[in-house]
């Protein structure tokens, strides 16, 4: 989920900038399903579970 990818991604950064941070995130989620190099059930959402595309 974007918590547990921020947590990991943002260890240095304060608690408090996590938010905008996660938001940072869910963009780049986005632009990434978008472009098919990610799955989500459904739209991207907060709180989604996200995974790499496996191309053959």
């Amino acid at each position: 989920t974007i918590p547990d990818l921020v947590t990991e991604m943002y260890k240095e950064t304060p608690h408090i900038l996590h938010m905008a941070a996660g938001q940072s995130v869910f963009s780049h989620l986005v632009q990434l399903v978008e472009n098919e190099a990610i799955l989500t059930e459904g739209d991207p959402s907060a709180d989604g579970i996200y995974k790499p595309l496996r191309k053959s």
